[in-house]
């Protein structure tokens, strides 16, 4: 059903998953995974709606640039949390 992988390192399990099993969508499910996980974590710690958004769209901008740089996630989903990243820091520059 799916191919034979050799797989020797962590790198290459990570390229076999998003590439072979999950068509390329497996990166942009993990950081959107992490950012939800992170928004309400943080939320639930401070209470302060625009502070939690704008730390974990960050978080999660920092993580997709590694994994933008491995090459697991298309520049589009680079775009999106970028945009994310800057949304949250201006609506904490806007409310404070």
């Amino acid at each position: 059903m799916f191919p034979e992988p050799n797989i020797t390192r962590p790198y290459e399990l990570l390229t076999y998953v998003n590439n072979d099993l999950t068509g390329g969508m497996f990166g942009t499910i993990i950081l959107a995974g992490i950012f939800i996980v992170s928004l309400l974590s943080m939320l639930s710690k401070q209470g302060d709606l625009p502070k939690a958004f704008a730390a974990s769209s960050f978080l999660t901008l920092m993580l997709c640039i590694l994994l933008l740089i491995l090459d697991v996630i298309p520049i589009t989903t680079f775009y999106i949390f970028l945009s994310l990243a800057i949304g949250g820091m201006v609506v904490v520059w806007i409310k404070d």
